[in-house]
């Protein structure tokens, strides 16, 4: 990175949620449905996947947001920061992992 560039807190970590997501997605598409070990597993998966996710937004709106606003107000709005609570209206109170049941 140049001196010129400015670090971006949210790039890696969404990097890792992105691909954390696609092998989910590729693995609940390849799934067979007759294989109940296997869809036992992919179910594990798909709730690892959305605990991750509420964890890390939890993370990001009660611990990170907070100290940028405190450093500069509507830092935590910037347009380029793709917020689950922004895009899709989700909240950490309003994440619920009991769309998978076991």
């Amino acid at each position: 990175m140049s001196s010129d560039e400015r670090f971006n807190l949210y790039t890696q970590i969404h990097k890792g949620l992105r691909a954390c997501m696609s092998e989910v997605l590729v693995r609940v598409g390849r799934l067979d449905p007759t294989d109940t070990a296997e869809i036992r597993m992919t179910a594990d998966a798909v709730r690892q996947m959305i605990a991750f996710a509420r964890d890390h937004l939890h993370h990001e709106e009660e611990l990170i947001h907070p100290v940028l606003e405190a450093r500069r107000a509507g830092a935590s709005s910037d347009p380029f920061t793709s917020r689950a609570s922004t895009v899709c209206g989700w909240s950490p109170k309003t994440m619920d992992t009991g769309l998978v049941t076991h």
